[in-house]
């Protein structure tokens, strides 16, 4: 009986190393892409906008209309204060 032989010929290391690279590189672009998203849903609060209308109308402050929206925005949660 006659035995047989396989002789499986693998490409060059730097294309096996190129191929990889190219399937880390998609992996981390898709990756970096989808993971964004996953805090793009919102939780269903409060009106944001009638909130912070609210908020910068019962505490005005003059002549900072930037401070005013920045203390509104903590007041309803947006930003959270240490």
């Amino acid at each position: 009986m006659r035995r047989i032989e396989y002789v499986v010929r693998r490409p060059p290391v730097w294309v096996r190393l190129l191929g990889a690279s190219w399937f880390v590189t998609i992996g981390l672009l898709v990756g970096g892409a989808a993971l964004p998203r996953a805090n793009d849903t919102p939780i269903i609060r409060e009106d944001y906008a009638g909130c912070i209308g609210k908020a910068r109308y019962e505490h005005p402050v003059t002549g900072n209309q930037y401070q005013e929206l920045v203390n509104a925005l903590y007041a309803c949660d947006v930003y959270e204060g240490d």
